[in-house]
Order: structure tokens, then sequence, then C-alpha cells
């Protein structure tokens, strides 16, 4: 059997696997070797790449930015790619492309809370400045138990050492408690690359 030679006469040879990247395989001349990273023309599909990540202690703050996040550990839970890292509450992007980011807290209201919970995703271009982009807000009037809310944001990176994220929180009246921890997942953020640029 004759090989196949494709050769292309200017840019790049693109070929990819939609179902199963690990599939791929180059010749070489010592033997066939997988193919462990993809290039995708611009717009085409992203390889896999996405994090979730939970709160992991309780926070009962009024006010301010939610730090202490960890990377899903149950559920068998795995990312071939993580999309996002966290450090003092800022999230940066481990590379560019178009990504889903979505934010979900939930707390936990004693019978004294009476209180409006609102929560919000902050975003940066320049790693300094940061810009309210989404808001929203959940009313309890005396009443125990939990209540919670989510916020989606879709967005393009194209600068990972300057665009991030941050959520926040403000309790107006008595502050009820954010819940952290994994036995369940309570407060969790999550990112996913949908597209590359």
């Amino acid at each position: 059997m004759a090989d196949l030679i494709i050769k292309p006469t200017s840019g790049n040879l693109l070929i990819k696997d939609d179902q199963d990247a690990t599939r791929m395989t180059v010749a070489t001349s010592t033997g066939a070797t997988t193919l462990t990273n993809q290039v995708f023309p611009a717009g085409g599909p992203a390889h896999p790449c996405f994090s979730q990540m939970f709160l992991a202690a309780d926070d009962s703050s009024g006010s301010g930015i939610y730090s202490g996040f960890t990377t899903m550990n149950v559920g068998g839970y795995a990312s071939p790619n993580e999309a996002i890292t966290e450090s003092s509450g800022t999230f940066s992007f481990t590379e560019t492309g178009y990504f889903k980011f979505t934010f979900r807290a939930t707390f936990a209201l004693s019978s004294a809370d009476s209180n409006v919970h609102l929560i919000q995703i902050k975003y940066t271009a320049n790693n300094s400045s940061y810009t309210q982009i989404t808001f929203s807000g959940n009313g309890v009037d005396n009443s125990a138990g939990y209540v919670s809310d989510s916020q989606t944001l879709f967005t393009r990176i194209t600068d990972i050492a300057n665009q991030k994220l941050q959520v926040h929180r403000e309790g107006v009246g008595g502050v009820g408690t954010a819940k952290g921890g994994n036995a369940p997942v309570y407060t969790w953020v999550s990112a996913e690359k949908i597209a590359t640029n």
C-alpha cells in the first residue's frame, strides 16, 4: 500500500477528529506517535476545556468578594484541561477563546434573617479595574431554610494575563451564610470553552 503524502504549499495542515482526539496518530520515521495537542481553525470546535469549582467553606460576611474555591472533587469530576484557576477571589483563564461562565450561590438562613441577597459577576480587561457585568438578587423575609441564585456570562478571552473575573455578594439587612463544602456542593462556579478565537 502506497503512502498518502499531503504537503500544503503554505499555511498549516490541520487534521482533526471531532469524536476522539486520542485516536489521532502521526507516522514518524520511528513509528506512530499519538498527537497530544490539537489545533483548530478559527471558529471551529474547541478541544475539551472546562472547570467546576466549589466554595470550600461557609462564608457569613455580608459584602465583598467570594474566595476560597476548590476544584470539584466529587461525583467523578475530571477535566482534561482546566479552564480557570482561582487566587484570592480572582478567576484567571488558562487559555484564550469563547467561554461560558456560571456562578451559583446558595445561602443558609436562620429564622432571624430578613434580607435581600445580591450576587454579581465582575470583569476586568486590565487586571485591575473591575466592572459589574451581571447582577441579581433574592429576597427573604424572616424564614429559615435555603435560597439560591445563579448567573451566567458569555465572554471572549483574548488576553489571559489581563482579562479576569470575580464573583461578589452583598447582603442587605440580616446576613445569611453562603454555604460552602462538597457534601453536597452548594455554592460553585463553572467555566466551559465553547469556541476558539
